[in-house]
């Protein structure tokens, strides 16, 4: 990752609504260290948004961390929440091993889109029943726009909006 890439990813999580500014750094330097080329930096930002808010303290049910992993699924104590709230790096990791493992199911194909419904509705994704079948294309829209494509930005408000420039069409 380019220094650019990496300035750019940390002003556009910025200007996520409902952030505490003191989460962005570590949760941009977390996802810089956990990305993949199948799970980039941007696409762990977008879903620990939708997840956490950035906020890697959060505990819901059996799920913990900036992900919100259920330890258990992904084959680790439920202890390593402890871990996963003071090292955002770590959350994050555990979130690129589920996402990995959601990933080769045989049902899922590799398909990012799948492994990201796979991932919010459990079975349900394929079996007709699942009630979050527009989460994945917001979480991929919104790390499209975090990503270093110049032509999309976060706005103010935290929507991702196409940005034009005078001549361009």
């Amino acid at each position: 990752m380019t220094v650019f890439h990496f300035l750019w990813l940390w002003a556009q999580a910025n200007r996520l609504p409902d952030v505490q500014p003191d989460r962005v750094l570590p949760a941009v330097v977390g996802a810089v260290r956990a990305e993949t080329p199948e799970y980039p930096a941007e696409l762990l930002l977008a879903i620990a948004w939708g997840e956490s808010r950035l906020d890697p303290t959060v505990r819901t049910g059996k799920v913990c961390g900036i992900l919100q992993v259920n330890p258990v699924d992904i084959h680790r104590p439920h202890s390593d929440c402890d871990a996963w709230s003071r090292d955002v790096g770590e959350g994050m990791r555990a979130g690129v091993v589920e996402l990995e493992m959601l990933s080769a199911d045989p049902r899922v194909r590799g398909n990012l889109w799948l492994t990201l419904l796979y991932r919010a509705c459990g079975n349900a994704a394929f079996d007709g029943t699942c009630q979050k079948t527009l989460w994945p294309n917001w979480v991929l829209n919104r790390a499209r726009c975090m990503g270093a494509d110049s032509t999309w930005r976060v706005d103010a408000t935290g929507h991702c909006v196409r940005t034009v420039t005078a001549g361009s069409t």
